[in-house]
């Protein structure tokens, strides 16, 4: 009899990596978690700590935690591609990140700056990239006058 994880290899070299995907999606296969994998490049199915995709053994990785990590290197701007997420969705968690575990919600951590003539955005002064709101978008404004009331009225 087979295992979960062989069967998980016979779908994988037969299909690919979406179609172990949708193995675990529709209850062909079965996963204990969830979490990021770093071949895979994206949060992937795993059977205790082995990726049913790839079969690397990883302690558990949240996708937040490695959008902690990139975050070092690469623009929030980028975050989505590199995790292979929905630009929404990954934006939502930069978000959470900067407010909640970086403790970046004083309006003394942000400014405004203009990216194009008369367009406003809000930049962080040192260690954040733009700001996204709790609903993942990046803001603009008409006047520096209006991206310091935001920051004022907004970051608390």
């Amino acid at each position: 009899m087979q295992t979960n994880y062989e069967k998980a290899v016979e779908i994988y070299e037969a299909q690919g990596q979406s179609a172990v995907f949708d193995a675990v999606l529709s209850g062909t296969l079965t996963a204990t978690s969830w979490h990021w994998c770093e071949p895979c490049e994206c949060e992937s199915p795993h059977e205790d700590k082995t990726c049913l995709v790839c079969g690397t053994e990883s302690e558990p990785k949240t996708v937040k935690q490695k959008i902690i990590e990139l975050l070092d290197d690469y623009s929030s701007y980028e975050i989505p591609r590199l995790v292979g997420m929905d630009r929404e969705e990954a934006n939502k968690l930069v978000h959470e990140i900067y407010t909640k575990d970086w403790g970046l919600r004083d309006p003394k951590y942000w400014q405004a700056e203009e990216v194009d003539d008369d367009v406003w955005a809000i930049y962080g002064k040192d260690s954040a990239g733009e700001w996204i709101d709790e609903n993942g978008d990046y803001l603009c404004f008409d006047t520096e006058a209006e991206a310091n009331q935001y920051i004022k009225e907004t970051m608390q």
